[in-house]
């Protein structure tokens, strides 16, 4: 089967590494790229759509300075797509965190569902999702110099404003301008390094590290018991076969046969072997 590119203005076929068309010159970026068997014929259950990736049409994972202790990159390369996400460090913070995030393939920031802020004797109400793009940039700005001393959010947990003006400043930081809020990031990362959650989580890893040491512990303690009974044992056979074999007649014989008949008979009686 050979491969090509059909002209959307004068229907000729071109090769598929034609960028305009041979024929009327009209552009080929983007167009379909079809299957043409030798004989001509087409047979439906075979026919499979091409799509030719031109550098212009493909968006590709975004080269972008981010820190990554407070933010996650996700490009999906089938869908050609990329957001910036709060890691789940920061996430782990505020539920409703998950739902902020960058799409660089519209180019604007989400800010969830928020509903209404109430600062400094003004109150701001939203009737759509906030979405932050250059227009409206001074919007989030806003939100970056919120009060959170007197400051009141529907979606935000009381007491955990001040948290979402530093996930504002960071986004803000990262996305649209780098010189302002440089300290944003350390901060929000620092929030975290102080939280119930952080603490938790480093509680948890300890008492992970502690039972794997007490396993750790149990198991060399195992083998040293068990190497102790190993040593008794072989001394119980090795001393009888000494003493009633190759010293006769000596104190060896007479303890080992005393071993093999008042110890070992004494252990078989116990075990029920009469």
């Amino acid at each position: 089967m050979d491969k090509k590119v059909i002209c959307p203005n004068c229907g000729a076929s071109n090769e598929t590494t034609s960028d305009t068309c041979q024929f009327c010159g009209t552009s080929l970026e983007g167009i379909e790229v079809n299957m043409e068997s030798e004989g001509g014929n087409s047979d439906s259950s075979s026919k499979i759509t091409i799509t030719k990736i031109t550098e212009k049409k493909k968006k590709g994972r975004p080269q972008i300075k981010y820190d990554e202790r407070v933010f996650e990159l996700i490009y999906d390369e089938m869908e050609d797509e990329a957001e910036l996400y709060l890691s789940d460090d920061i996430i782990s913070l505020e539920d409703e965190f998950k739902h902020y995030k960058y799409y660089f393939n519209f180019n604007y920031l989400w800010l969830g569902t928020i509903k209404t802020i109430v600062s400094e004797g003004l109150k701001y109400e939203f009737h759509d999702s906030i979405s932050i793009e250059k227009e409206n940039l001074d919007l989030l700005e806003t939100f970056c110099n919120l009060n959170p001393k007197d400051c009141k959010i529907s979606e935000i947990s009381e007491g955990k404003e001040f948290l979402f003006i530093l996930v504002c400043r960071a986004f803000y930081n990262t996305i649209f301008d780098h010189s302002k809020y440089t300290d944003a990031t350390d901060k929000l990362y620092d929030y975290y390094l102080h939280s119930d959650v952080y603490r938790q989580k480093e509680e948890e890893e300890e008492a992970r590290k502690e039972a794997e040491d007490d396993e750790r512990m149990d198991k060399r303690a195992s083998r040293g018991v068990n190497g102790c009974i190993i040593i008794f044992a072989l001394l119980f056979l090795v001393i009888p076969f000494l003493g009633t074999i190759a010293f006769p007649d000596t104190w060896l014989d007479r303890f080992g046969q005393w071993l093999m008949m008042d110890v070992f008979g004494g252990v078989l009686r116990f075990l029920g072997f009469d």
